[in-house]
């Protein structure tokens, strides 16, 4: 709706704003606040298995792969990336950011032009490829993924 409320500029302006400082203030509250609190009350039984990621590209890939999971809510993603050791916090804002931005940019011209009475077919159909290309990507990413544990054994 920011895209009815202020216009396609303003209104990405804002979401790209909001989405940067969103991120920035999860990860560090998620990370540095909430992260041993939800750990005792939900993994009070076992131990989770550390996460190794070994290189930058290993953060990388692992931020890809949460923020591409189909249907998993921002909110979720955030904490599992921000609770995950070895993801650094530099992929972990510039590739959520990307990621968040494009859905957002969407929603923002479909509301600028639900709000002129166009029914908004070019945010329709640039949501319906985003979706596309997310879920393309993420498929890539998990063949990758099989392939390299399939050659590492």
């Amino acid at each position: 709706m920011a895209g009815s409320a202020w216009g396609i500029r303003w209104g990405l302006t804002f979401s790209l704003l909001g989405i940067g400082m969103g991120l920035t203030f999860s990860y560090f509250f998620y990370r540095y606040c909430l992260h041993k609190v939800l750990f005792r009350i939900l993994f009070k039984r076992f131990n989770m298995p550390e996460v190794r990621t070994y290189s930058s590209l290993g953060s990388i890939r692992w931020v890809l792969i949460i923020q591409l999971i189909p249907g998993l809510p921002y909110m979720a993603q955030n904490y599992i990336l921000s609770t995950v050791n070895g993801i650094n916090f530099w992929h972990y804002l510039s590739i959520s950011w990307i990621v968040q931005f494009l859905w957002a940019y969407g929603f923002v011209c479909g509301g600028n032009d639900w709000i002129r009475g166009n029914l908004g077919i070019k945010a329709i159909l640039l949501l319906c490829f985003i979706s596309w290309g997310t879920h393309r990507l993420y498929k890539y990413l998990q063949r990758q993924k099989r392939s390299h544990v399939e050659t590492s054994h």
